[in-house]
């Protein structure tokens, strides 16, 4: 039978009662608190008891002190001579137990109480929350100007989807929490100043709980979407990073705490601490990546290199579904052909680039796209967005690209598009197979069998 139990407890740090009432239930079930740390908290198993509890709060008092001040220990001596014993201190909140039948309590006063807690939240929680706040707001913000300008890149990318989600999911919860916290505080300086009643805090322990399991569910869908080992490992050592890094620093800020250095010194210290090691500690990541991982996508070796310029250029020949060699006879030898995919839930990318060597006037380039979209409901927001990326949106340019409709018979599609530079036709083109979308630039002027040949090597990928 195990005599010690750690938990991870969802509770909200401004509220007294509740946390009471849960200590109360533990020991009522054969476990006390010991200990806690950022992380858990610990129990150890005694005979079940109806013991009493109370929180109360210092606002002085900070989590990197090495131990209580004399204040402090002045107020736990005048709490444990009315039978209140100090059992766990975090930050500013400190912990009584008191075993009597009817003990007398801790806190009358609730306008002093309510204030108390406030000038507590303000030392460390506010702040750091509205810190991750802003930080959460910034990627967000990031996110939805990517989703703008390059939609199609953020819904391809199963990496990006999971990042974009956890980072709105933590800035629900820090608008929740910031937001929940000043409606209690509010409502309870003016119950305290009315009616002289401490109004108990509504803990969301539900909304809380949802959106954990929805960003470990992300994670989940992350991992399982990576087809490929390498990719899975960056993905694990990535999230092993964050974990160390966090032991470690809290390692730091508790081996300060023993050493009994001064508050000011170890939190200057951990902070200092948390820079270094993250730059050590993603050096030592980006080392294991590039020496034993690579870089998560498949290998690609060139196959021949020349010199123009000065400079070294690779050639490369992946496979292509269509070449410019199925549309005209040209030297094979003098071209790099690359393959790339992204792909995620609502679609896949693969983008193809044929280009000659620099220099030969006499080779031309091929490129195309195909996104191949897996939720219908998306298809004409992925065609539009396509389209919109070439449009004058300030309508200050006439020549600006824009793409027109074309007789879709020559491709055999049920759309296609041409794009324009004013009232120049250019040899890119937009077409739709059903949930394909294709965009493709010819580097010369195409004829009817050479797009008869691109779009039937093209319809079927």
């Amino acid at each position: 039978m195990k005599n010690t139990m750690r938990r991870m407890e969802n509770i909200t740090f401004y509220d007294p009662a509740g946390i009471a009432r849960h200590l109360e239930k533990m020991a009522a079930r054969g476990w006390m608190l010991e200990s806690r740390t950022n992380f858990t908290w610990h129990y150890r198993r005694i005979t079940p008891a109806r013991l009493h509890f109370a929180v109360t709060y210092f606002p002085q008092a900070s989590d990197f002190d090495p131990e209580p001040s004399e204040q402090q220990r002045i107020f736990r001596d005048f709490c444990e001579t009315a039978g209140w014993k100090h059992v766990v201190s975090w930050a500013q909140m400190q912990i009584f137990v008191n075993e009597r039948e009817n003990p007398v309590p801790m806190e009358t006063d609730a306008l002093v109480q309510v204030q108390t807690i406030h000038k507590a939240m303000k030392k460390n929680y506010l702040p750091s929350q509205l810190l991750l706040m802003a930080v959460a707001l910034l990627n967000v913000a990031l996110l939805i100007y990517t989703l703008i300008s390059n939609p199609l890149y953020v819904l391809s990318s199963n990496t990006s989807l999971y990042t974009g989600s956890c980072w709105t999911l933590m800035l629900a919860l820090c608008g929740m929490e910031i937001g929940a916290y000043y409606h209690w505080y509010h409502r309870a300086k003016k119950a305290a100043e009315q009616n002289g009643e401490f109004v108990e805090t509504r803990r969301y322990r539900g909304v809380k709980l949802v959106i954990l399991i929805l960003m470990l569910c992300a994670m989940a869908f992350w991992f399982l979407s990576m087809t490929d080992g390498k990719q899975r490992m960056i993905g694990i050592a990535a999230l092993l990073y964050v974990a160390v890094l966090m032991v470690m620093v809290n390692g730091v800020k508790a081996l300060l705490k023993h050493k009994k250095v001064r508050a000011g010194i170890n939190r200057s210290v951990t902070i200092a601490s948390c820079f270094v090691l993250s730059f050590a500690l993603m050096g030592g990541l980006t080392y294991f990546v590039t020496r034993f991982v690579g870089s998560g996508r498949p290998e690609k070796e060139p196959v021949d290199a020349y010199e123009f310029h000065g400079q070294t250029w690779y050639l490369y020949d992946d496979p292509l579904p269509l070449t410019i060699e199925d549309m005209m006879e040209t030297d094979s030898s003098g071209y790099s052909r690359e393959w790339t995919e992204r792909s995620s839930v609502f679609l896949t990318q693969y983008e193809a680039r044929q280009r000659g060597k620099l220099g030969e006037k006499q080779l031309t380039d091929l490129e195309y796209t195909i996104t191949r979209v897996r939720v219908p409901a998306i298809f004409d927001f992925c065609r539009d967005s396509i389209m919109k990326r070439y449009a004058d949106r300030s309508g200050e340019y006439a020549d600006y690209y824009r793409y027109e409709p074309q007789d879709p018979a020559l491709w055999g599609a049920n759309e296609a598009y041409r794009r324009y530079s004013g009232d120049t036709a250019l040899d890119s083109y937009l077409v739709c197979w059903g949930d394909k979308i294709v965009e493709i630039t010819f580097y010369w002027e195409a004829n009817d069998g050479q797009i008869e040949i691109a779009a039937e090597k093209l319809r079927d990928v």
